[in-house]
């Protein structure tokens, strides 16, 4: 254990870089510094001299209570605006504590590439960080990174806004997914894959760059450094001054009140001819939850919720949950939807138009 007086007097330390937080550790002895990084938390990179180096006198000393194992070297001028911290690779290092959790659960959940193999633990990864995002509620995001991978920009459009978009169950409907991110192995997803993306959502509290770096962390962790790097390059450098942060909406009721649900609870039952309906909340993150109201008999419903954005969310859904048909189907409702009142006007229109042909009963 480094003493307190040590520490004080020393003016000579080695140091060495923390692979998890990308800031410089200072080291009292060289045998400390090389046990770091022979157990992996620490590297040497070409700043770090191998022999001893001054620490200056006379200058506020670092804090020696780091949660590295050393203490971290003083920071830059506070009056200065601070870069986004990078890693030895040169991406973004990420919250460290949604990158030990994220780390965790993969070998919990063993994907691996000693698992795996290689080809089938990036495409895992991948799926994982696509359901990060989907769960975090930064769906463009998730469609960004299909695109990435696909090398097609085309990608990133919203399917369910595209004017050519077949009805389910109509000739043509399959062909056109494929052409879609709907239709891309990246989207797919499996237990596993599934349970790592919402771990590192939640983790993250539903941060979706905080959960996408998470899973970039455990990649560059393997090796895997230029997956990690293309992964990363959906937020690239913007700042997102656009985007609304939860912690502006903790306070915030979001989504549909009990009023409108029970408004179109009554209308689809009305028009299904039965006695009751089910209502599913369907969480998509800290403060928004989903309602989906499932007539009795019936394998789908009408899905309705609020996003982040403020842009309500309205569709017939299939059995799996999947969007049939939605308000941007019906030219009254082609603009985005703003306000409850609106969002329930075009609930009635879409219940109206098309829960009688696209809302299936349950299979005996």
């Amino acid at each position: 254990m480094i003493k307190l007086t040590d520490l004080l007097e020393a003016e000579k330390a080695f140091t060495a870089t923390s692979k998890e937080t990308g800031n410089v550790s200072v080291f009292k002895t060289k045998a400390s510094r090389d046990a770091a990084v022979k157990a992996g938390s620490h590297e040497k990179r070409k700043d770090d001299k191998d022999d001893a180096v001054d620490v200056p006198t006379g200058e506020k000393k670092p804090n020696m209570f780091s949660k590295d194992a050393g203490y971290d070297a003083p920071d830059a001028d506070k009056s200065e605006p601070k870069s986004e911290p990078k890693d030895s690779s040169g991406g973004r290092a990420g919250n460290p504590q949604v990158n030990k959790a994220t780390r965790k659960k993969a070998e919990e959940l063993g994907i691996t590439p000693e698992n795996l193999g290689r080809e089938e633990y990036e495409l895992k990864m991948v799926q994982a960080a696509h359901e990060a995002l989907t769960d975090s509620n930064f769906h463009s995001e998730a469609r960004k990174l299909i695109a990435i991978m696909e090398d097609n920009p085309e990608l990133a459009k919203n399917p369910s806004l595209d004017p050519n978009k077949p009805g389910l169950g109509e000739p043509g409907y399959d062909d056109w997914v494929k052409t879609t991110a709907w239709g891309s192995k990246y989207g797919d997803s499996s237990d596993e894959t599934d349970e790592l993306g919402r771990a590192a959502s939640n983790e993250a509290g539903w941060d979706g760059k905080d959960a996408l770096d998470g899973i970039a962390f455990e990649l560059k962790m393997r090796g895997f450094k230029d997956l990690a790097s293309k992964i990363q390059s959906v937020f690239g450098d913007e700042k997102n001054e656009g985007r609304i942060k939860l912690t502006d909406l903790l306070n915030e009721a979001m989504g549909p009140s009990k009023s409108t649900i029970s408004k179109i609870s009554d209308l689809l039952k009305k028009e299904l001819n039965t006695s009751d309906v089910k209502v599913k909340k369907i969480p998509q993150g800290r403060v928004r939850t989903g309602y989906e109201i499932i007539p009795f008999g019936y394998a789908g419903g009408l899905y309705i919720d609020e996003d982040y954005g403020g842009v309500w969310q309205i569709y017939i859904t299939n059995q799996q949950g999947f969007p049939v048909k939605n308000q941007w189907d019906i030219k009254q409702f082609e603009d985005d939807v703003e306000d409850e009142a609106t969002a329930l006007k075009a609930a009635v229109a879409v219940v109206k138009r098309f829960a009688k042909k696209h809302i299936m009963k349950k299979m005996k």
